[in-house]
């Protein structure tokens, strides 16, 4: 995988992830740096909690500082770069 492609694909997981949170309220994403977290969506401001396993507020943000929050904490280990 190409580091292009692999920003996309990290992109396109975090939108996922989000609309998701957005739609239910919240999502749990595993395999992060950050072990577990788990997103949620305020209906009435749209901000987004974004907290660790043990329960640990870590942001209160925006769709845009979300997104790439989340973007940053998958974990990418496994994934072999080409380029």
């Amino acid at each position: 995988m190409t580091r292009i492609e692999l920003a996309q694909a990290l992109t396109d997981y975090a939108t996922e992830d989000l609309g998701t949170a957005k739609r239910e309220g919240d999502v749990a994403i595993a395999e992060t740096n950050r072990g577990c977290i788990s997103v949620a969506c305020e209906r009435w401001t749209g901000l987004f909690s974004i907290r660790s396993t043990g329960g640990d507020v870590l942001l209160n943000v925006s769709h845009a500082v979300a997104h790439a929050f989340i973007v940053d904490s998958y974990d990418v280990s496994a994934v072999e770069i080409t380029d």
